[in-house]
């Protein structure tokens, strides 16, 4: 059985607050968080064996190793819940840059997981999103890919309704390690309280109330890829509505009413940058 064209969905952080550090000293984070219909692809072709194999296809596919790849962690790990299972052949077309702020590793890992337990006709494990957790902060929110406030270290999951809208994502083409960002935040810690949102329809509104707020690891990751506020700035006059920096960096997000409005601001964005037009996914 194969299910072909998955799309894992780019997540994108509208903005982050950096509340404190849990016991075990990790950052407590406060996001408001969408997806959009842009992303990575997937073709998942279940195997006669329990064998997982992962081809990386695609313009990023040099910048990953088909071997100690999320995509295949998350598959050996919801494996291991079932004693009855089968393998599959994994082709990931990657689409969303590498290191670049908009969970590409996390949604691949997820999607795939989603998948595996369709091909299988399994329900959900018990303990499912422990198992998650386990393989990163952004595993579960990339999982359920719904627009939500994002707390504590990435379990706290809220969601909330916001307008449908249009997007250009845009990268300076420089992967940006999250390591370092949060290594250059911790020099000059922002901390904030939670982010506060109400689930709103209203375009105007939504736009009112993500503008509050802002994105605290912008600051650090332009201390170490200063491209970002150019590529900030060229968005900003591009006439999105809305613009900011996604996760740690270094993909910044324009907003747009609508498909024409994107189609404009994506042609006034300069084309040394990767740039792609999408729309929310609600």
């Amino acid at each position: 059985m194969t299910i072909n064209k998955i799309v894992a969905p780019a997540k994108i952080n509208l903005n982050l607050h950096i509340t404190g550090k849990d016991k075990n000293n990790y950052h407590l984070l406060s996001s408001l968080v969408c997806f959009t219909e842009f992303g990575d692809e997937l073709d998942i072709k279940l195997r006669n064996d329990k064998q997982f194999n992962l081809k990386i296809i695609g313009d990023y596919a040099n910048s990953l190793s088909n071997t100690d790849n999320l995509i295949i962690k998350g598959a050996n790990i919801i494996a291991e819940q079932f004693d009855d299972f089968k393998g599959a052949d994994i082709i990931l077309n990657k689409k969303i840059p590498v290191a670049s702020g908009i969970g590409g590793g996390s949604t691949d890992c997820a999607t795939t997981i989603k998948t595996l337990l369709k091909l299988w006709n399994k329900q959900e494990p018990k303990n499912i999103e422990e198992l998650l957790l386990s393989l990163g902060a952004d595993i579960p929110v990339c999982y359920y890919t719904k627009t939500v406030i994002m707390q504590e270290i990435g379990q706290d999951l809220t969601p909330v309704n916001i307008p449908s809208f249009y997007m250009v994502l845009a990268n300076p083409n420089i992967a940006i390690s999250t390591k370092e960002v949060f290594k250059k935040f911790a020099q000059n810690p922002d901390i904030k309280n939670n982010i506060s949102f109400k689930s709103t329809n209203d375009y105007n509104d939504f736009l009112k109330s993500i503008t509050s707020s802002q994105n605290v690891l912008q600051k650090p990751a332009v201390a170490i890829c200063n491209e970002i506020l150019e590529l900030l700035d060229n968005i900003a006059d591009s006439g999105a509505d809305a613009f900011a920096m996604s996760g740690s960096g270094a993909t910044c997000y324009g907003i747009y009413p609508d498909k024409q409005s994107a189609l404009n601001g994506f042609n006034k964005i300069d084309n040394k940058y990767w740039k792609t037009i999408t729309r929310v996914k609600l």
